[in-house]
């Protein structure tokens, strides 16, 4: 990733498998303002968070909307699917068949527009589908749409994009109650496409095209602030294909204590 992007705050590094740890100040300061009573689960939780001694270690097992996030290639689909069953919680996965995402491989500004709208409209009948009194586990924030449009799209489609966007986004969206951010470096997201994506995905997934989506992640979670994030480093973790870094994860999210966490290898 570039030097000039700005990764989630990371401190303490120990030898041998660990967890590195952070509270970014800013972040902090704003759950001690009580945005965390934005979120419909935490309500009972307001007065300690405007104290500043929110016990998130019980943050984890409250939590009954948890997004699992992540550029291509991240394995965001397989982690929530895998979270979702082991906390018997329902899966809301946007992996669904897009008619128009092949012809968007072969003739990307021929069928951008009508590929972003596809998912968009999918997205948007998942959401209009989740029931808060059922624990549930999505692998997508409909926010971030835009990364992809932006990146996609030209300047007059982009806009028509935006209009629509604005338009039909559900007025009562809820904020998850955790948000588990999967960061990777293009490299390593190159490599796992290349060997799991179909060929035809593989055409139009190049370095540069990764390069600059990283990139829009991280600055889009950087500046995130609607719920508590736990980063995951997947170029030294796999909680998705390696059963102990699974357990790993799920002690730490169990032990989260920050509004802002991350977990990776160290050493």
């Amino acid at each position: 990733m570039s030097d000039s992007v700005p990764r989630l705050p990371a401190a303490g590094r120990a030898k041998g498998k660990d967890v590195r740890f952070a509270a970014a100040g800013r972040f902090a300061a704003t759950a001690r303002a009580g945005i965390l009573a934005d979120c419909p689960h935490f309500a009972d939780a307001q007065p300690a968070a405007q104290a500043g001694v929110f016990s998130f270690w019980t943050m984890f097992d409250k939590a009954r909307f948890i997004v699992v996030e992540g550029s291509v290639g991240t394995g965001k689909h397989a982690l929530a699917k895998r979270l979702a069953e082991y906390l018997d919680a329902r899966p809301l996965l946007g992996n669904f068949n897009n008619p128009f995402f092949s012809r968007f491989c072969q003739q990307r500004d021929r069928w951008a527009l009508q590929t972003q709208l596809a998912f968009l409209f999918a997205r948007i009948d998942l959401i209009n589908q989740y029931d808060p009194r059922v624990r549930t586990v999505a692998d997508f924030l409909l926010d971030r749409d835009m990364l992809f449009a932006e990146l996609t799209l030209p300047e007059d489609e982009l806009a028509l994009y935006q209009h629509i966007f604005q338009n039909i986004r559900p007025k009562n969206v809820v904020s998850p109650d955790l948000v588990v951010y999967l960061e990777a470096s293009p490299e390593t997201l190159l490599s796992r496409i290349r060997q799991y994506s179909p060929e035809s995905e593989r055409m139009y997934i190049t370095e540069s095209y990764l390069n600059d989506l990283t990139e829009r992640y991280a600055k889009f979670f950087y500046q995130y602030d609607a719920s508590p994030i736990f980063t995951i480093d997947m170029d030294r973790f796999d909680p998705i294909g390696n059963d102990e870094d699974f357990e790993l994860l799920l002690r730490h999210l169990k032990n989260m204590r920050g509004y802002r966490e991350y977990l990776g290898y160290s050493g």
